[in-house]
């Protein structure tokens, strides 16, 4: 039986930059992971995470959670947290939702689809 909802998470840390790749898709059954791994990088010293989603094909309401949840996260920690580069899937759902400022990496609405 295939995985329905296939997703790939990768974390790659230069000095105290994490950069957390998602591809695939984020739903309900996946969000947990996202949020693992960018809550994972800032446990592991992460001054700053930016979160590449240009390869990421779908994503409901359960991934914009875990951006938020992983953001808080990070302000908690005092590190940055912020989405880059969303695919245009990614991009509509998030200014569907009006969450843009939650997840940028300068809280301003201003992420242009990859």
């Amino acid at each position: 039986m295939t995985d329905p909802s296939p997703l790939s998470v990768s974390t790659v840390m230069t000095d105290r930059h994490a950069l957390v790749t998602i591809t695939g898709e984020v739903d309900l059954a996946t969000a947990p992971a996202v949020e693992a791994a960018i809550r994972a990088s800032i446990d592991d010293g992460a001054g700053s995470v930016a979160v590449d989603m240009s390869g990421t094909t779908f994503m409901t309401c359960a991934g914009i959670g875990a951006l938020v949840a992983g953001r808080q996260h990070g302000l908690l920690t005092q590190v940055t947290v912020g989405v880059t580069g969303p695919s245009a899937p990614v991009a509509r759902i998030l200014r569907l939702a009006n969450a843009l400022a939650l997840i940028s990496p300068s809280g301003a609405d201003d992420l242009t689809p990859a």
